[in-house]
């Protein structure tokens, strides 16, 4: 049994979380959506007097991103609306929205295709736009944004205190430490607030007693953090501290770490192919044998003629005929002199008709 001093916290507790409970909507009242859009995607909430109905959020597309910040705000208000047809159709609604210019959208000139093709979208809802500050539209703009894990922005393993400590430790900060005592303009970016260094805002960690492993371990390697990347664990570590190359250490330590190296692989690049980007396709008509001889370019008439003599002549001999296509290589005045005293009959194809050289195009 709950005594009566708890049982009045316990109530005073629901009643404290009351309004972020959502609640089943009461069809006379009316219905107003907060929409907000970010560069990750669109949230949005269904209210009715001021209680919630429903919550809606959506990541952008690749091409969604690149559209300006109105095509987004519009386009954010025409999917809630299509998500919650079954409850705003036949019924006046409003929509709020810390995107002033939206206030005006059924005054505005259309002047895209885009801008025309969502405002036919809107047309067979009965709606009044309200604009409201960013500051008040903070459940919208929240749903809007990609969820980011604020438990590995401060490690729990490393202690406010200990970095105090170990800054003086420090060659490098506390030179700047000492400067900044002496002219707090002297090193432009950084501060010295509370006995920390910040640099443009971001907490300065010494290199004193592994405190930079620590903060790379917590960043990559917790459960939490899941082993991410090298950019993953670069922009969570950047964030909240900096150190001179700070990059180059979470290369090594993402390089280094060993459940990467058992659990995850590199992809294999193409195998290599020593320069070689061009190949020379020979077919012998009475056998159908096929060559196919690797050269890289830049190549000339000379060198063909060597490893065609290399590689072709030596197993079948000077043929009686030979037909190629018209390139440069076999209308040279080296290569047509070396079949002339070899006896050997040069036909070039037809001009832009390859069928007639059909064996080695089909290659």
């Amino acid at each position: 049994m709950l005594s009566t001093s708890a049982r009045g916290l316990r109530g005073a507790d629901v009643r404290g979380q009351e309004e972020l409970f959502v609640k089943k909507q009461t069809p006379p009242k009316s219905f107003t959506v907060e929409c907000d859009a970010s560069s990750e995607g669109v949230g949005a909430i269904l209210t009715q007097e001021n209680h919630p109905i429903a919550y809606f959020s959506k990541g952008f597309s690749p091409s969604n991103r690149l559209k300006s910040a109105y095509e987004r705000e519009l386009l954010a208000l025409v999917l809630a609306v299509q998500k919650w047809h079954h409850y705003l159709m036949g019924y006046h609604f409003f929509v709020k929205t810390d995107h002033y210019t939206l206030k005006f959208l059924m005054e505005q000139r259309v002047t895209t295709t885009e801008q025309q093709r969502l405002l036919l979208k809107l047309m067979p809802y009965d709606f009044s736009i309200i604009h409201r500050k960013g500051s008040e539209n903070k459940g919208a703009d929240a749903l809007s944004r990609r969820p980011q894990m604020l438990s590995i922005t401060l490690p729990r393993c490393l202690d406010v205190t200990e970095i105090q400590l170990a800054l003086n430790s420090d060659p490098y900060t506390s030179q700047l430490i000492y400067k900044l005592q002496q002219d707090h303009n002297s090193c432009p970016g950084y501060f010295f607030v509370d006995q920390l260094l910040y640099y443009k805002g971001r907490l300065v960690v010494p290199n004193v007693q592994g405190l930079r492993d620590k903060v790379l371990f917590e960043a990559h390697a917790t459960p939490i953090a899941g082993h991410g990347g090298f950019l993953k664990t670069l922009k969570r570590v950047s964030a909240q501290f900096f150190w001179p190359n700070l990059k180059k250490d979470v290369r090594l330590f993402v390089q280094q770490c060993l459940t990467c190296q058992r659990q995850k692989y590199d992809t294999l690049s193409p195998a290599v192919c020593s320069h070689m980007d061009t190949i020379l396709v020979v077919v012998d008509r009475l056998s159908k044998y096929a060559h196919f001889i690797a050269l890289s370019h830049p190549f000339t008439a000379k060198s063909v003629a060597l490893l065609f003599c290399k590689e072709v002549v030596h197993l079948h001999g000077f043929s009686r005929s030979i037909v190629s296509d018209r390139d440069t290589v076999f209308l040279s005045h080296f290569w047509q002199e070396l079949f002339r005293l070899s006896h050997t009959k040069l036909n070039m194809s037809t001009s832009y008709h390859p069928q007639t050289d059909g064996q080695t195009e089909s290659w």
